[in-house]
């Protein structure tokens, strides 16, 4: 006797900048979040998120030990978890040490939260408006063993590593970004894929429909408005919009990674003064909102399992 497929919604994640209240990441504001960690996961499972990213930093400054996070959010329904950030992976030195550092505490992190996702970046600079070199070619055999390394490094407590391509770092490219993940040889490897960093950087709808989407790990919606010629991080950092307020191609570049075989659970990623100022509660619940009338009149209201 044949059933039919079962309908499944799109699961939707809120990303750990989007639920810090009065923080923001890079240089010129507080990092850490003035919100406790259990305010801000009640806020995402009250909108109607099924998952939650945090940084390593708010974890680590929060009073409750990780086995306390993952018991809230087991609690609270969050069953879909990412954690953030390892930087400088690929260096030697001081940065390096301190880039380990960051590494074994991601490790841990991902271990006990059971997060399925841990995010990398690439080399950035300083954020002030200059944007390094590319990759030297003769560098990405060096940059995809490093890679392989991360992959080995979470592999143990079930999470992956995603690497996310920049309009302002020497990894932009998603094409050029998914060569890499492929050199890195590495089932536990693959990339983070973000609207504003596809719309504001060299790829396009159809770079995205190139993708291997079996390396397509992270996804994280936003919208945003023109290009103003401000530096590109201050703009990144503070003038996201949620789906469907911007100019973006957002139904494109969905309908591309919905193609490619990326089925969630979709990041959401705002990150804006307005979303800083807001209260958490209602615009974490205007972001879901936005994110799934666009995704779902994408994909449909279920997915085929």
């Amino acid at each position: 006797m044949s059933t039919s497929p079962v309908a499944v919604s799109p699961a939707f994640l809120a990303t750990c900048w989007s639920h810090t209240g009065d923080a923001q990441p890079g240089p010129g504001g507080r990092h850490l979040s003035p919100l406790d960690l259990r305010t801000r996961a009640e806020a995402a499972a009250g909108a109607g998120f099924t998952g939650i990213g945090f940084t390593i930093e708010d974890l680590q400054a929060s009073p409750l030990s990780l086995e306390e996070v993952g018991a809230m959010l087991d609690d609270l329904g969050l069953v879909h978890r990412e954690v953030e950030l390892v930087e400088d992976w690929w260096t030697t030195g001081e940065l390096r040490r301190a880039s380990d550092a960051t590494r074994a505490a991601l490790v841990e992190a991902a271990g006990v939260l059971g997060a399925v996702s841990v995010k990398a970046g690439p080399a950035v600079g300083d954020l002030s408006g200059s944007i390094p070199e590319l990759l030297d070619p003769d560098e990405v055999a060096h940059w995809a063993e490093e890679l392989h390394r991360l992959g080995d490094d979470f592999a143990p407590v079930g999470a992956r590593v995603a690497i996310e391509p920049l309009p302002f770092a020497n990894i932009r490219d998603f094409r050029r970004a998914a060569d890499l993940v492929l050199a890195a040889d590495h089932a536990g490897v693959g990339l983070v894929v973000d609207l504003w960093h596809v719309d504001r950087g060299p790829s396009t709808v159809d770079d995205l429909r190139a993708l291997p989407g079996e390396k397509v790990f992270v996804v994280e919606l936003n919208d945003g408005p023109a290009p103003t010629g401000e530096a590109p991080f201050p703009e990144t950092r503070d003038r996201r919009l949620d789906l469907g307020r911007g100019t973006f191609d957002v139904h494109g570049m969905v309908g591309a990674l919905h193609d490619v075989g990326f089925s969630g659970p979709w990041g959401v990623e705002i990150i804006s003064h307005e979303q800083r100022r807001g209260p958490l509660a209602e615009v974490l619940a205007e972001n879901l909102r936005a994110a799934r009338a666009v995704v779902s009149s994408v994909v449909g209201a279920g997915a085929r399992s």
